[in-house]
This record gives C-alpha cells, structure tokens and sequence, in this order.
C-alpha cells in the first residue's frame, strides 16, 4: 500500500533526481530502525509558467458532466474485454517535489473515490504566547473566501460535486482534507491549494468563525476523553510547545485578527514545509494542478526553521468536576517518533491494551490485554482503563487513563501502579499476541484511504520517510522482551504526570504517586 522507495517515471517531469538527503526539510535525528527507512527519491518537477497558465482545471460544468458511460447503450460493455487479471503488483507511491519545495505524493488503487491531503508543518506547538489560539483560528477559516472564489462560490462548487471538505488543525501540523470523485479532483484540488495561497481573511467572516471556538469547547467538555488527552500536555508540557491549547481561548479570541493569522501564515505556510497527498488520483496531473497553484506567489529562497524542542516537566494537574465518575491519567515522556523506542513502546502499549466494562468480545478485540485481564475483569469499581501513546517528532507521552467510581480512586491508581511493576516479565505467548496484533492493526489500517494519507504526510513532516506496511512489521518482530521493560525503565527515570478530572477527594497525592513510581523503576532495573 506505501512503498516508500518508489522509482516510477513522470512524464511531464524534466529528468532530474533529487534524493531527500540534499532537501531542507531533512531532520537532524532518527532512530536506527527509521534509518533502515530508503529516503524516497523525487523527481523535480519545474513548469513554466507558460506551460502551467496554458492549461486550466477541469470547469465545475465538466466535472459535472465528465461520465463517459451516461449514454453508452445497456448492451454494451461499460469495460473493453480485456480479460480480468488474477493478480496484480501492489500500488507504489510516486514522489515529486516542485522547484519551490512543495512536494506532491500520490498512489493511485484504482477506486472510484479520491482523498486529497495538504499537509503544513505548522501547528499549536509553533505558536508563542501573543498568538496562541491562531492555529485553530487559521482552521476555522478554511473552505473560505480567496482570491479565487468566494465562500459561497466554493460552498456551492464544492456540495455540487459532492465533496466531503474539513481542515484540521493539530499540535504540529495542519491538514486541509478534500473526498471526491476522482473525475472531480482536478477541479477540487486549487480550491484546497488556495487555503494556503490565496486566503482573503475578510473580517466578517473572522467574526462569523469565532462561533467555533465555543463549538470545540462545547465539544471537548462533552468528550473526557479528548480533554484529558488535553490536560495532559498541558501539565507535562506548561507553557512550551506541545503543551499549548489546540483550540483558541475564548479571552484570546479578540487577540486573532486577520493581521495575525496573515503573519502566521506568512511565518509558517512555506511550500517547503507543505506536503500533498492523494489518493486515486494521477500522479501528473495532481502534480500539474498543485504547481499551478503558486503561479501567482513568490515565496522567494526557502528559509531554514529551527526544530522545536518540547521541554517535558511532568507535575499534578486537578480539575474538579461535578461528574458521576473520576477521570485518572499517569503519563510518562517518551522520545517520540524519532527515537529508538518507538516500536518498543507501540508493541507495549498493544500489550496493556486495554477497555471498558461494555467492550464487546471476539478475537483482535483485545480481550486478552493485561489490563484487560488483570483489571476489568477483577475490580468492578473501574469503568475503564486503557493504555495511551502519543507520538510526536522530538518528545511523546505513554502511560494509563483510568474510569472508575470516585471512592475507589486510589486504588485504581495503585492498581495502575502495579501493572507497571509487572512489566519486568512476560510470557511468550503474550508477547507475540502483542507483536502479532499490532502488525494486523497496521496492516489492516492501511487498506483505507484515510489512513493512507495521514500516515504518509506525518511520516514525511516527522521524519522525511515513509516506512512500508512491511518494513514497520519487521520493526514489531525485531522487538524483544527486553526492549520493554528498557524503555519502561527510561520512561520511569523522569517525573510522572498526574491528571485527574471529576470528584477529587479520593485521587492519592503526587508525592505519594512519585514516591511509587521511583519504587517501580527500581524493581525493573534490578530485572534487567
């Protein structure tokens, strides 16, 4: 589904081969199983502008009208008999990068439907203290009025052609997100590429977007647990980088005028540090149609950016709440995306898995988890328990979020506590059901087209590669007991972060939680 090490030809490109090594977006770090990773090869695309203003996307009317079999006869075949092959190659991604440093990867699968993504290396985590907030603004205003269609113009282009269209925006990216017809994306594709060129930014329709700051805060509080996925950042991270708000305060909102989502964008919306990813699409003329989209932009020499550097502190976080049960989450620092540990901690957090008291059986449905087994099934007072991993480029958080009545709340925690204390063994079979769960997971994850594209353009934002199916399951084989209970170990030597959110009387102090923590650590490393 994505090979990363893709050679196909381009026709329309002019023959010049570009490793990404020599590219400014390279990073500066990867762990030793991403740097058996092959850097995709690009093929540099440059167009004249000639060439590029000589051709123009398909009309709404022709993308409209583009079905070659409306009219063909029921007695005729919709398909030339050629016969039906019994096999065919897997699909490989095809790279390009434009003179600018946009680059363009598509894989084409043959569906009738196409996913575009326009990924930008920006996000919460780039933002400072003046214009927090800006990054979920800058979403809000997607889909709207540019220099090339109005809001109600692209409003109604877009829902004639049945395109499903949202933007995204995340702690260190932003994706702007189109589903279409294939037939329909070369009429799709610079209306999503105009977000990012060609913004208007009108003030009405500033004023009329802010009503989604209060959307999303409506939407978080009814959702514990992507408010506690929230909190924790904000306590492991206070005040730096990952631990900024992914949504805009509501006493901030006056502080984001059109000036400053103009500067952002100006700062961080550079082609050098965009991607495009589609899905179902032909390679050149996705390419053509993204190329065409700068015509009327110079961005000039591409500027270098440093890398942030999210500093971990870990702490205690309580937010008193009037709920029926109390929400828990112990969280440790991990190296993220780019780091050694990275598949050690996937396959261990596949291992605790985890669920709730209504989780329905059957085999893959992770029944058989640690904390499953030995916490779900054994104390009725726990809702639920999951293990959690967030993996960012530089820094990412693992550890269990637990449910549980609000009287039982220490103990849930010291049940949390000795699950991590058992981590020093496992037995075979175990261990790879955990390995062999997870590659399924990826495997079967990667079948759609959503997936696809996600994974594609963070992998390439992260770490300027993108790791096949096949190569991250010999990543998940290459994993040993060992490698666990090592990087449980590193994960325990920093302080831990403690969220609780609902009845508080009962959650254990920190200190106390530290102080066990320690305790834990020590057991391991004497295992190792």
């Amino acid at each position: 589904a994505m090979l990363g090490g893709a050679r196909r030809q381009m026709a329309a490109a002019r023959p010049l081969v570009r490793p990404l090594a020599a590219a400014a977006w390279r990073r500066g770090y990867l762990s030793p199983a991403l740097e058996s990773v092959p850097e995709p090869t690009y093929r540099q695309v440059k167009y004249s502008p000639e060439e590029l203003s000589s051709s123009s996307p398909p009309s709404l009317r022709a993308a409209l009208t583009g079905n070659k079999i409306k009219d063909l006869p029921m007695d005729q075949p919709a398909v030339p008999e050629a016969g039906w092959a019994t096999s065919l190659p897997p699909p490989d991604l095809q790279f390009s990068v434009l003179e600018n440093g946009m680059r363009v990867v598509t894989v084409d699968k043959g569906g009738v439907t196409a996913l575009l993504g326009l990924f930008v290396d920006a996000g919460s985590a780039f933002e400072t203290e003046q214009n927090c907030g800006v990054s979920h603004m800058t979403e809000l205003m997607a889909w709207r009025s540019s220099e090339i269609k109005g809001h109600l113009e692209t409003a109604k282009e877009l829902e004639a052609l049945g395109v499903s269209a949202v933007c995204q925006s995340n702690r260190e990216h932003m994706l702007y997100q189109a589903e279409c017809l294939r037939d329909a994306a070369g009429t799709v594709v610079p209306l999503m590429m105009a977000n990012v060129t060609a913004p208007l930014l009108l003030p009405d329709e500033m004023a009329e977007a802010c009503h989604g700051v209060f959307v999303a805060r409506d939407n978080l509080e009814r959702n514990p647990s992507q408010l506690m996925t929230e909190l924790l950042h904000h306590a492991a991270y206070p005040g730096n980088t990952l631990g900024r708000p992914m949504h805009c305060q509501e006493d901030n909102i006056a502080n984001i005028t059109p000036d400053v989502v103009r500067g952002f964008m100006a700062e961080h919306f550079r082609p050098e540090r965009m991607v495009f990813v589609a899905v179902n699409v032909d390679h050149d003329e996705t390419t053509r149609w993204v190329a065409r989209s700068f015509l009327r932009k110079d961005y000039g020499p591409r500027r270098e950016r440093p890398r942030i550097q999210p500093v971990y502190q870990g702490g205690d976080m309580r937010i008193p709440a009037d709920l029926a049960n109390v929400h828990i989450s112990l969280g440790f620092e991990n190296r993220g995306w780019n780091s050694e540990d990275l598949v050690p901690v996937t396959v261990l957090n596949t291992l605790l898995g985890g669920g709730g008291a209504f989780s329905t059986g059957g085999p893959g449905k992770g029944m058989h988890t640690r904390l499953f087994t030995n916490v779900m099934n054994r104390y009725s007072r726990i809702e639920s328990t999951m293990a959690f991993s967030h993996a960012h480029e530089n820094s990412g958080l693992f550890g269990v979020s637990v449910e549980c009545m609000p009287d039982a709340a220490r103990d849930a925690v010291g049940v949390v506590l000795s699950e991590l204390a058992k981590l020093g063994s496992f037995t075979d079979e175990e261990f790879q059901r955990a390995k062999n769960s997870l590659k399924q997971s990826i495997t079967m994850n990667l079948e759609s087209k959503a997936v696809v594209v996600e994974d594609t353009g963070r992998q390439l934002l992260m770490s300027s590669r993108v790791a096949t199916g096949k190569q991250f399951r010999a990543m998940v084989d290459a994993v040993e007991p060992r490698d666990l209970t090592q990087v449980v170990v590193k994960m325990l030597e920093k302080p831990a972060t403690l969220v609780s959110y609902g009845p508080l009387e009962k959650v254990p102090d920190y200190a106390a939680v530290a102080q066990a923590c320690n305790q834990v650590k020590e057991q391991l490393a004497r295992q190792l």
